[in-house]
């Protein structure tokens, strides 16, 4: 009889469970981290244009703030001294600054400063804990984090290129690795 008593104890516990899980499965969340949950656009206009190089989704309030780990900006270095500074080091850890040339349309996931003369610093988020408003293009950042110098394979160049909604065409096209600046943000703050 005992054994039976446990035994029930323990299939009433496991579905108890079960449904809890179940129901905490269901539950609606906000994945979206620790940026404001944009409204969906409401006109065609708004939308990425891979020739322009940059969002064309006009900046506006919702594109400001602080994202990932708050800091306050000492010793802002421009973005465009990165590859003076990367000229002889491995990675160099500091706040850096300069315009956002684009953002991730699919997520938010990255972005890319201007550093003059066409070319940029793509910025990722550390430990992919964050993202920013697809909304943030030609606005300016500030981020601390640590800047490296690197080869891009054709595999995520090509992959850069789908996330930023360029053709099949312009996608196939890219057939080189490139040199690029990067940053891995802690924090990032748009204005």
């Amino acid at each position: 009889m005992a054994y039976s008593a446990i035994s029930m104890k323990r299939k009433r516990f496991f579905g108890t469970f079960c449904v809890v899980l179940a129901l905490w499965q269901c539950a609606p969340r906000n994945d979206t981290f620790n940026f404001p949950v944009l409204p969906p656009q409401e006109s065609e206009e708004h939308t990425h244009n891979p020739s322009a190089g940059h969002s064309s989704a006009p900046p506006d309030a919702q594109s400001t703030g602080t994202f990932g780990a708050p800091f306050e900006p000492q010793n802002t270095q421009p973005v465009s001294i990165l590859p003076e500074l990367l000229a002889n080091a491995d990675s160099v850890v500091g706040c850096f600054e300069g315009p956002i040339v684009e953002v991730c349309q699919k997520k938010g996931c990255w972005m890319t400063l201007g550093l003059g003369h066409n070319k940029v610093a793509r910025v990722t988020f550390k430990d992919y804990g964050f993202f920013v408003p697809k909304t943030a293009g030609g606005r300016h950042a500030i981020v601390k984090g640590v800047a490296r110098k690197e080869i891009i394979t054709v595999e995520m160049l090509r992959h850069y290129a789908q996330d930023r909604g360029a053709s099949k065409e312009e996608v196939e096209a890219i057939k080189e690795p490139e040199t690029e600046w990067s940053i891995v943000a802690e924090g990032v703050i748009i204005r």
